[in-house]
């Protein structure tokens, strides 16, 4: 889960340790357990030279996702699309 990371929304670290605390507490949201394989999936999904921006955190997620065969949701545009790996892309929404 990402709280407004790069965004003007401000968040502190504690008001976003409540925003996590308050959708774990949530029965919809499950946590999933990281299976055997994972590092590997994520290596193959990390093969760029190059530093880019966000680039670690989106492959763990779509290998995590990969594994249980879930589908990534996401507001981020920029985030590559992976093989195997199902993203639905969100539209963007500003709250005053």
């Amino acid at each position: 889960m990402r709280l407004c990371a790069g965004s003007p929304c401000g968040l502190t670290q504690e008001r976003a340790w409540k925003a996590y605390e308050t959708v774990a507490q949530d029965s919809r949201v499950l946590f999933l357990p990281e299976t055997d394989n994972l590092e590997t999936a994520w290596k193959s999904l990390t093969p760029a030279r190059l530093p880019t921006t966000n680039v670690w955190t989106d492959a763990y997620l779509a290998a995590l996702a990969g594994f249980h065969g879930l589908v990534v949701v996401s507001f981020d545009r920029s985030s590559p699309k992976r093989d195997g790996v199902d993203c639905l892309l969100l539209p963007t929404v500003v709250i005053h």
